[in-house]
């Protein structure tokens, strides 16, 4: 890690953040836009529903380029990665319970992966390395768990049951062991749910956010520090809270900071374990047009990315790196 002392304004924590991220990664790696932090995003909504994906550089990008196309045009869809392949499942429209994957280091149109269970959206993702993991969504039955192994294409397998039973989105994060879903509704629950990624059985109860909420809450992490933001409060207004936790142990979570705005319908962050990028959401009777970026390693309120994608404001855009917390 490089030795800086003094007072750092935005712009160079932002430099000095790329260089450590650039010391514990390979240069093969780098080369990839795997894990050395290209983020790769499903776009919900811009003015209409879309099939657009686009892709920036997390520490060192401010701009989004155009990636390819998904095999479906929905909305509310949520996607998950190893350090080579995304896969993204589910939506709003009637008919889709289809997931489809990219190769992250190469832009071009998705392809077929297989089914989920049901129709479903606003699911909760996770991610090991090897295993990826779909929990909760809307309608009946939505306390299940489902997984994939991510190199093989095919359906979905059973999982278990998360403890409560989620109907609308929460957050989730994940170590490269454990994955957390919190958060979620119709009516905003506080309780964070977890499952050892590599085993199959019933979610255990994790402990509690700071405050109640669903309707689209993001979340992101590194191998060891997870985080949950934004989504509907109790009174079902938007919320720009940021909760933190210690993924490797259970409790309630703790205040981080602070989003740029109040906002929900926030689809998932993508993370290269330095920090969260989260796109646009939903507030104030609009899609946003910014985009947070929340440095893991210390609390505090999030940062403005730059220009969040060549069609402009955007809403239940869903985010997957090659580098995220559940990757070693």
């Amino acid at each position: 890690m490089p030795n800086y002392n003094g007072v750092w304004s935005l712009t160079t924590q932002l430099q000095y953040a790329a260089d450590w991220s650039a010391d514990n990664i390979s240069p093969a790696a780098l080369a990839a836009g795997g894990g050395g932090g290209r983020a790769v995003f499903e776009i919900g909504v811009l003015s209409s529903i879309v099939n657009t994906m686009e892709f920036t550089t997390i520490l060192t990008g401010s701009t989004f380029t155009d990636f390819g196309d998904a095999t479906v045009t929905s909305q509310a869809r949520n996607s998950l990665s190893s350090d080579t392949r995304g896969v993204t499942g589910g939506g709003t429209n009637s008919t889709t319970n289809v997931m489809d994957y990219v190769t992250l280091a190469s832009a071009g149109n998705s392809t077929d992966f297989g089914d989920l269970s049901r129709t479903k959206h606003n699911i909760m993702p996770a991610a090991s390395v090897t295993r990826g993991i779909f929990a909760g969504g809307t309608g009946t039955g939505a306390n299940e768990i489902e997984y994939i192994t991510i190199a093989n294409t095919g359906n979905v397998t059973d999982f278990g049951d998360l403890v409560v039973d989620y109907k609308g989105a929460g957050g989730s994060c994940q170590s490269t062991t454990r994955a957390l879903f919190g958060g979620g509704g119709p009516n905003p629950y506080t309780a964070i749910d977890y499952v050892t990624i590599a085993s199959t059985g019933d979610a255990s109860d994790f402990g509690d956010l700071t405050d109640g909420r669903f309707s689209g809450m993001g979340g992101g992490s590194s191998n060891t520090r997870g985080i949950f933001y934004g989504g509907n409060d109790p009174e079902d207004d938007y919320s720009n809270i940021i909760d933190f936790v210690t993924i490797a142990s259970t409790g309630n979570a703790t205040d981080f900071g602070d989003l740029l705005a109040n906002k929900g319908s926030l689809g998932c962050g993508a993370s290269n374990k330095t920090a969260v990028l989260n796109l646009g959401g939903y507030g104030a009777g609009a899609n946003i047009a910014s985009a947070d970026l929340i440095f893991l390693a210390s609390t505090g309120n999030a940062v403005d990315f730059g220009a969040i994608s060549t069609g402009g404001a955007s809403r239940n855009s869903s985010g997957m790196c090659g580098s995220h917390g559940g990757i070693a």
